[in-house]
């Protein structure tokens, strides 16, 4: 795979691997290595300038991102300020094609936060936590959504 943004910086150029069902996986590299592009890419976020993304021997370049069945968790978590943990954790589960009914998402939600040990903080807003707080909770909101 290659990214080349319209600026001309060429971000990748041969990115080859794969990752197989349950594997979990960790990028390292310094600053401006390609990191945040690659999961970018993968999340559909950006389209490679040359290359194929595939899921299970499929391609999903020209696959919406919401239609990807992929948990990101981005750099600053992206929790909504507004909303309690719980809100927060469920939201995934309220939305586009994982929709389901209040009662079962809320079900889901608790379930895995328990997992993640935060079903103390459920009624907390995201702006009352520490950093580590805040990055179970967005970890957890990926998790639910069984990626």
């Amino acid at each position: 795979m290659k990214k080349v943004f319209d600026n001309g910086f060429e971000a990748l150029k041969s990115v080859n691997f794969t990752i197989e069902q349950g594997d979990l996986v960790c990028l390292l590299g310094p600053s401006g290595c390609g990191k945040s592009t690659i999961l970018n890419l993968i999340a559909g976020l950006l389209h490679p300038s040359d290359g194929d993304i595939q899921f299970r021997q499929q391609s999903v370049v020209k696959t919406a991102p919401k239609d990807r069945n992929i948990g990101f968790v981005f750099q600053n978590y992206a929790l909504y300020p507004h909303m309690t943990v719980l809100e927060n954790v469920m939201f995934p589960l309220t939305v586009g094609s994982k929709k389901v009914p209040k009662a079962e998402a809320q079900a889901i939600a608790e379930e895995y936060m328990k997992l993640t040990n935060i079903e103390e903080l459920s009624h907390k807003k995201p702006g009352t936590l520490s950093g580590g707080q805040q990055q179970r909770v967005a970890i957890t909101r990926a998790l639910v959504q069984k990626p």
